[in-house]
């Protein structure tokens, strides 16, 4: 038996891209209180770079056919480079959907942002500016494990079986602060195992895994793989949101995320026949119980970030080497 220990440390950074220190806008559309609007996602020249320490440590352990591995990760960001938030701009502005802040002065650089068909209005918004700004420090950190045995046993043949999983403590990012300002657009949060599909495009799941069985005898090997992701709870400024009156809010009410979506399991088995003449033969079906991706808030109805949405599919391949 072994049990040897690894860890490593690093700083690095990231400098924004040509296209982010412009003074240009792109013009798209995203969807900004249940509706399609105009979008215009502007570059910004006082951009800093992007900085990174991470850290990670581990242990191995080794008995006979048993292999697993175990290891802590932790990543500190500092201005982050991101954009801001559409949907919480627009969240920020109109809370709750309500026109509360329309004339407020404490809100004034926040409206200019915006261009209305009409009055000051959620429901007459044209169009939304955003920039890219340096973000709120990020903290992540979490665990990934790993885990194999292997052995010679039935049917004459070598099988192994294993798995690999990572765990997501936390992946807290600071509040958000519209550019060149002190408005809040967004709180401090903890986005491990929370979504926003819509407007900011991340996932996170707080646990992933993938395991596997196979077996090899000679020419032939097969392979059962599982994937494995949690579902995930809509973020702030997600469309899955509920109000709820609170007398004690500004706004006189609050923003609920509702239900966490299903977590999503996918099967697929592998055959590879190492066939005569230098020829290798491989035949899959991926997704074997045709399982749909679970629903959750975004462009295409399921996260495709973690979901598949083909059915179940089959494939041949034919390799000849000469």
């Amino acid at each position: 038996m072994s049990w040897p220990l690894r860890g490593s440390a690093s700083t690095t950074f990231r400098a924004p891209a040509p296209g982010l220190v412009s003074t240009g806008c792109n013009n798209g559309v995203r969807v900004l209180g249940s509706a399609y609007r105009a979008f215009q996602s502007c570059g910004n020249p006082d951009l800093k770079p992007e900085k990174a320490d991470t850290f990670n440590v581990g242990a191995i352990l080794e008995i006979g056919g048993f292999t697993a591995t175990l290891d802590y990760f932790n990543f500190k960001f500092k201005d982050e480079i991101t954009e801001e938030s559409g949907g919480r701009l627009y969240a920020t502005m109109f809370p709750g959907g309500s026109n509360a802040n329309c004339g407020n002065p404490a809100f004034a650089e926040l409206q200019a942002r915006l261009t209305f068909a009409g009055a000051c209005g959620a429901a007459n918004v044209a169009r939304l500016r955003s920039f890219t700004i340096n973000g709120p420090n990020t903290k992540t950190s979490g665990l990934e494990f790993r885990a194999q045995y292997d052995w010679d046993g039935w049917f004459e043949g070598r099988w192994a079986v294993g798995g690999e999983a990572t765990y997501l403590i936390e992946y807290k990012r600071g509040a958000t602060s519209l550019l060149g300002t002190d408005i809040a657009i967004s709180p401090a949060e903890d986005r491990a195992g929370l979504s926003e599909l819509v407007n900011e495009f991340f996932s996170y799941s707080q646990l992933r895994a993938n395991g596997f069985l196979a077996f090899n005898r000679g020419p032939l090997s097969v392979r059962w793989q599982t994937r494995y992701a949690e579902g995930t709870s809509p973020a702030f400024g997600a469309p899955l949101f509920v109000t709820v009156p609170n007398p004690s809010a500004p706004s006189g009410r609050d923003l609920v995320p509702v239900g966490k979506s299903k977590d999503f399991w996918q099967h697929d088995l592998v055959a590879r026949w190492e066939a005569p003449w230098d020829t290798t033969i491989t035949a899959s079906v991926q997704n074997v119980f045709d399982t749909d991706p679970p629903y959750v808030a975004s462009q295409y109805n399921y996260d495709y970030t973690n979901g598949n949405p083909l059915g179940r599919v089959f494939e041949v391949g034919f390799k000849k080497r000469f």
